[in-house]
């Protein structure tokens, strides 16, 4: 799976679990705060569909909130953890 469809992939569990009104169109949402304003149970939630998604694990330790800036952080730090299985 490359960082596109990575990317489609995040949006299409972001609008389908959390904001049914998300413009697909855009990749560069920020993710807290100013952007969706996620709190910190949703991006467990975040995190724990997209391993479902993409049948991968992540393990704790790795959860850095720098991950979560934006959608194409994480769609890079997800890109590379499928690289790796």
């Amino acid at each position: 799976m490359n960082s596109e469809q990575v990317t489609a992939k995040i949006l299409e569990v972001i609008k389908d679990k959390f904001n049914n009104d998300l413009n697909l169109e855009e990749n560069n949402i920020q993710l807290l705060e100013a952007g969706l304003n996620l709190d910190s149970l949703q991006i467990l939630e975040l995190v724990m569909y997209l391993e479902d998604e993409l049948s991968i694990l992540i393990p704790d330790d790795e959860l850095d909130p720098e991950i979560f800036t934006d959608i194409q952080s994480l769609a890079s730090f997800l890109s590379n953890k499928l690289v790796l299985v």
